[in-house]
């Protein structure tokens, strides 16, 4: 009887190269305009592709230009009636380091969370925020995370000779406030 050899670093290597393959195929194929062919072979398996954080678009080039200013918060109802404030990092208020550091946090909620299309995201986005307020005297009983918007203010002067300064912490009127999804925290969502 003949026993097979088994090389652990040709299939180690066989494994990687096919997934340097696999990722550049697909990474060609999200630039590729869309044809019955390549919706055929990149569908399947794009919900995937997405979830691992590969989807490409040219946002980091030519942005949408947002007309409104918005950010996110949540409060807290914990389980002796008292409230508590969560607010996802606004890039305006940090510094120039903090901001490079959380900037990958606001696009998630700016980009994903406010869309219908990510709104399954919402649940775990409430435990999470949960999470953070643990406390076995006190847990967290509901969670309601709201967004905010006002209109990003026109900064041009009214004879165009220039850009007047930014007013770095005002808040000015018109914010308007939208519920965007409230979780009743179950005791396993907090472990």
């Amino acid at each position: 009887m003949r026993t097979l050899s088994f090389d652990r670093a040709a299939l180690y290597r066989a494994c990687l190269s096919l997934a340097i393959l696999s990722y550049l195929a697909l990474s060609a194929m999200t630039l590729l305009p869309s044809s019955p062919a390549r919706d055929w072979l990149f569908l399947p398996v794009y919900s995937l592709w997405r979830g691992l954080g590969f989807g490409q678009n040219y946002s980091v080039f030519s942005p949408n230009i947002p007309r409104d200013n918005t950010w996110m918060a949540a409060i807290v109802t914990l389980s002796d009636g008292t409230a508590a404030f969560y607010e996802f990092p606004r890039m305006e208020r940090l510094g120039l380091w903090q901001r490079m550091v959380e900037e990958r946090y606001r696009k998630w909620w700016q980009d994903h969370l406010m869309t219908d299309y990510y709104s399954f995201l919402l649940p775990d986005t409430a435990r999470f925020i949960a999470r953070r307020f643990t406390n076995a005297a006190n847990p967290p009983a509901k969670v309601s995370i709201f967004s905010f918007n006002r209109p990003v203010r026109d900064f041009a002067r009214a004879d165009g000779a220039g850009v007047a300064p930014a007013l770095r912490d005002m808040e000015p009127a018109g914010v308007s406030c939208h519920l965007l999804f409230a979780y009743d925290v179950h005791p396993e969502d907090l472990r």
